[in-house]
């Protein structure tokens, strides 16, 4: 048990050890000091004196004293203080357990991560930016990597696959950490790469990549083979608050058949950047995304199938491309100055919750069924190909001029509580539309039902307007005007 008397001597003789200096000054010999004697440093934490320990110092978890032998091992911190612009202190930082820190200042226990690797380490703490210059490929066999990045680390990459699994068919499980700040987290960093940072192309089945509070930025990008990971068939990638800052050279910026992100920000940091996500079989599951920046309107930021995607907000002046097949889009909404969501669906597909008056709905010709609710479209968009399969709206607007809806397509349509804000024209076979309005409050709008929309009812559709029906076949319900 530690002797209260030489407590108190220990701390009037040393300043009460006011900070770090003051606590590897401490020298075990001059004061007896025992084992279990404890030292609080304010602003740093609680410290017990281990007289037999010769464990590496790190000056955050184990302290070596100036001169003498023994350790200062942390028992628990301090309250935590902050810096000027509110930044944790290094020292109130609660680190998760790890085996050796890297710092390409030399004050690490290795300059690099690769070298890191190569030593055999797995739970690497990185305390100061480093440069990886040689890549670490993965021997088969069964990996398990952590790495744990402090707020504002660099990890630079030159033209390097950062982690190469495109070989051996090895089994990883690699997981970046940021420990965050309030105003910053680590951050993976590739301005020139022509490679993937995380190349797991050929990685066993089962093999998963997670970050959690990073930033990959990728803005000086210029090949377009560039790729941040290529996860290759049966990987998953799991992405909890990261940000990704995208250039035009990044085509597929994230490739994995699994994709799992909560909490993204994805910039754009060219004039048209491409294509973030994409995903060959499997199923994704995306929800609390923010679109920045600029994005292409013609290349997909999102492709997957099988793919959950909610709550979008889009911040951009770009229009989001989704593309994919067996796909749910709910809750979306832009600045007022925003280009829109074009979703291009194919198979069964689900929306609902959206809000974009410049936004399109892109119909392929060989989905199954698609249903809209609630949502506030620019209009349904079929110049891809005739439209076949069955289609669902309820209580949706539509606002572009004068639509074609249907295109005489030989599907199953049903329309509910859907309101155009323009003029529109009908050439849907088997359509029935029930419930909603053509024009706006004091602008008078058309309905036009083509020749060849066989089998369509029009019912309770207010119009101020007369119908205008070509097709003899068609029946119209209880409305107001027609011709």
């Amino acid at each position: 048990m530690p002797n209260i008397s030489l407590w108190k001597r220990v701390f009037v003789e040393q300043s009460q050890t006011q900070n770090l200096s003051s606590l590897k000054g401490i020298t075990a010999s001059a004061y007896s000091i025992e084992n279990g004697v404890f030292a609080f440093v304010p602003g740093l934490g609680l410290f017990q004196f281990a007289p037999a320990s010769s464990a590496t110092a790190d000056d955050i978890n184990v302290i070596q004293p100036t001169s003498g032998t023994g350790r200062w091992l942390r028992v628990t911190q301090a309250a935590p203080t902050v810096n000027s612009i509110g930044q944790l202190y290094l020292s109130n930082i609660d680190l998760p357990l790890y085996q050796v820190t890297v710092n390409g200042s030399g004050t690490g226990d290795y300059t690099t991560i690769e070298a890191a690797l190569t030593a055999g380490y797995t739970d690497i703490l990185v305390t100061g930016d480093t440069t990886e210059t040689v890549a670490y490929v993965f021997a088969a066999g069964t990996h398990s990597i952590r790495i744990t990045l402090l707020a504002g680390v660099q990890v630079h990459a030159g033209n390097i696959s950062l982690y190469d699994a495109s070989t051996n068919a090895a089994t990883v499980t690699f997981v970046v950490n940021g420990i965050s700040n309030p105003l910053e987290t680590g951050y993976v960093w590739s301005p020139t790469a022509t490679q993937s940072l995380f190349d797991f192309a050929s990685a066993a089945s089962g093999s998963r990549i997670s970050f959690n509070h990073v930033k990959i930025d990728a803005a000086g990008a210029s090949a377009t083979t560039y790729h941040a990971v290529n996860a290759g068939g049966g990987i998953s990638f799991f992405g909890n608050d990261i940000a990704l800052f995208i250039s035009n050279a990044a085509p597929n910026f994230i490739v994995a058949p699994n994709l799992y992100v909560e909490g993204a920000q994805l910039s754009g940091v060219g004039s048209t950047s491409a294509a973030l996500f994409s995903s060959v079989g499997g199923t994704s599951k995306l929800s609390n995304i923010t679109f920045e920046g600029n994005f292409s309107s013609t290349v997909a930021v999102i492709n997957a199938p099988y793919a959950k995607i909610d709550q979008i907000w889009n911040d951009s002046v770009a229009t989001i491309l989704i593309t994919g097949s067996n796909v749910s889009v709910s809750n979306f909404e832009e600045i007022s100055a925003g280009s829109g969501l074009s979703v291009s669906v194919d198979s069964n597909t689900f929306f609902q919750n959206i809000n974009t008056a410049s936004g399109s709905l892109i119909l392929k010709n060989s989905f199954t069924a698609s249903v809209v609710d609630d949502c506030v479209f620019s209009g349904i968009d079929e110049s891809a190909a005739t439209t076949f399969g069955k289609l669902t709206l309820s209580n949706t607007t539509l606002k572009a001029a004068t639509p074609n809806i249907g295109n005489h397509a030989a599907g199953v349509w049903a329309f509910e509580n859907v309101n155009f804000d323009n003029s529109v024209s009908i050439s849907a076979k088997n359509m029935t539309y029930s419930g909603g309005s053509i024009g706006t409050f004091g602008s008078s709008k058309t309905i036009t039902i083509n020749a060849g929309a066989f089998n369509t009812l029009v019912t309770n559709v207010r119009t101020d307007a007369a119908i205008v029906n070509n097709e003899p076949s068609v029946i119209l319900g209880t409305n107001p005007l027609f011709a």
